[in-house]
């Protein structure tokens, strides 16, 4: 069947089901047939494609499964990354987080120098940080060893060389000390759960979404344990929920370990980030 034709008519489905962004579903799911850019597939709109093929494809996505669980595939700050149903799927809005971490580390003699990325999961983080920045050793941890797998499959997939250690946020690193640590750690509350979307709550892990009742638990966990686990000048970087500034900074407030304590937004112009340094 032409790509035309199942185009139109799976668009149609689509919509009458509300799936999320149909057009740029179907051009990721026709451009991994096609073996092209989704961009490009309107340029092969006369070509034949392999109808049932498509329609397993297609079916999938009418139930809500995310189009990069389909394909396992995601795209994050340039890269390709493996995603499965072990791992969050990597999202715009860290994109940012790295976009604004590269600008506090470019002109900087990284050589010797330790980043953890903790709850790492795809290792999206770490990864495109160490792509960018070639002498930085970076380590990534999560406290799910299927999810660290996908991490380790995802560096050799971008020839990257870093570490990766099983374990439960800071525990893994006993006795180690970090010039930068980033996380984007779970951070979604008990009550806040029901409420997010059908996509993420019926195909994304729940482990690596929800943080104790209030989504607050690794923040409070890495004030009272961070001092043993950084150097001098050390600057830690946080993805936050976009509510979270407020009880972030009472639970800050407590600690003068930080000299400096930042809240940045995102483009939706919500505070999404909470970047820390020590002296």
């Amino acid at each position: 069947m032409l790509v035309k034709e199942l185009f139109a008519k799976a668009l149609e489905r689509l919509e009458e089901k509300n799936i999320l962004v149909p057009r740029y579903s179907l051009e990721r799911l026709l451009g991994n047939m096609l073996e092209c850019m989704p961009k490009d597939v309107y340029l092969h709109f006369d070509k034949k494609i392999d109808r049932e093929k498509f329609n397993n494809l297609l079916e999938q996505r009418l139930l809500g499964k995310p189009i990069e669980y389909i394909l396992q595939t995601a795209y994050f700050c340039g890269l390709e990354f493996f995603i499965n149903g072990d791992v969050l799927i990597p999202r715009q809005e860290t994109e940012i987080l790295v976009e604004l971490i590269s600008k506090k580390l470019s002109n900087k003699d990284l050589k010797g120098k330790i980043l953890l990325d903790l709850c790492t999961g795809s290792g999206c983080i770490g990864i495109s940080l160490k792509k960018r920045f070639p002498n930085l050793e970076v380590i990534l941890s999560d406290i799910c060893p299927k999810a660290l797998e996908v991490a380790k499959k995802n560096a050799t997939k971008n020839n990257v060389e870093v570490s990766a250690i099983c374990g439960d946020f800071l525990e893994p690193f006993s006795g180690l000390k970090a010039d930068f640590i980033v996380s984007n750690p779970p951070y979604i509350s008990l009550d806040e759960y029901p409420q997010l979307s059908k996509e993420v709550k019926d195909f994304e892990p729940q482990k690596a979404l929800t943080a104790g009742n209030n989504g607050l638990y690794f923040y409070e966990q890495f004030k009272n344990k961070a001092p043993s686990f950084l150097n001098p000048k050390a600057k830690v970087f946080f993805e936050i929920g976009y509510l979270q500034k407020n009880s972030l900074q009472k639970i800050y407030s407590e600690t003068s370990f930080f000299i400096k304590k930042e809240f940045l937004k995102d483009l939706s112009g919500k505070d999404r980030f909470f970047f820390l340094e020590i002296e």
